[in-house]
Formats: structure tokens, sequence, C-alpha cells
């Protein structure tokens, strides 16, 4: 039993670093098709973005308790783990966790570097800067990550070696 929780906490770890190149990647989109920012080129834009959200993923998968959330999601279903019911309801949390927090922290690190580039009597209020580049990250993420956290889920509790226990009945 034992072994298994190792393979479901790996398993969650990587579906969360997965799932933080996938806001990286949505965050550099929006952020960089905004007319009013100012970004440098996209291509090192992008990669900054990404190296800094899976850097808060993984830091953040180790923080937060994923396991046990994932545990009473399972119980809630009443499915076990890697059924395809126990990934609709345990990506929930997931996603809204880790996009919540590894955006607000991406957020955090791009403006403290946009505002040390502007002068300072012309740079506005930091919350303005913060708010308007977080808040218009959350919704899309949010879906986009939930969308991939359910298609990818399967193949990386495959990949771990994690199966469907055998019911009671069976041998």
């Amino acid at each position: 039993m034992e072994e298994r929780k190792k393979k479901e906490k790996s398993a969650l770890t990587f579906i969360i670093a997965l799932l933080s190149v996938v806001m990286g990647l949505v965050a550099s989109l929006m952020i960089f098709l905004n007319p009013r920012s100012n970004t440098p080129a996209f291509p090192i834009f992008c990669i900054s973005n990404i190296f800094e959200s899976v850097a808060a993923g993984i830091i953040l998968a180790q923080l937060i308790p994923f396991y046990k959330i994932s545990k009473k999601m399972e119980a809630r279903a009443g499915v076990p783990c890697p059924e395809t019911r126990f990934i609709l309801f345990s990506s929930i949390p997931l996603t809204a966790i880790s996009v919540v927090l590894v955006e607000a922290v991406m957020c955090l690190l791009n403006i403290i570097m946009a505002r040390s580039s502007i002068p300072a009597e012309q740079a506005p209020p930091f919350i303005a800067m913060y708010l308007s580049t977080y808040l218009p990250l959350i919704i899309p993420s949010v879906i986009i990550c939930y969308v991939t956290a359910i298609l990818c889920s399967k193949l990386i509790y495959k990949m771990v070696g994690i199966k469907t226990p055998p019911k009671n009945n069976e041998v």
C-alpha cells in the first residue's frame, strides 16, 4: 500500500508540473497578445514564464497536501483512482488550487520585473498592474488546465504504474 501511495504522490506532482507548463503557455500568450503589455520577445518571455510556473508548481506540490485532497475526492466519488469518474472529480480541486496559486506567483514575478524597467514616476500602481494581469488569466487557465488534467491524468497514472484496484469479488 505504501508503494501505491508513493506512486500516486509522484503522479500528482507530475500532473501539477504538466499543468504548470500549460499555465506558463496560456499566460504567455494572453499577456503577449495584450497590446498594452511591454514584454520581451515571445520565445524568451514564454520560456521564462514556463520556468517560473513549473518551479512554483513543483514547490506548491510539495507544500499542499494534494494526495490527501485526492483521497477525499476518491471517497466522495466512490470510485478508486484512476477511474475516469475519479479523474473528473479530483481534477477540480487540483486544477483550481494550482492555477490560482501558480498564476499568482508567476504574475507577481512578472510584475516585479516589469516595474523595475519603468521609471518610478511613470509606473502605474503595483496592485493595479498585478490585478490587471492576474485576474484575466484565471478563468481561461482553469478551463484549459482542467481539460488538460482530464486528458492526461489517465496516461500519467498508467506511466507511474497505478492500476485500478480489483473489486472485492474479483480474484
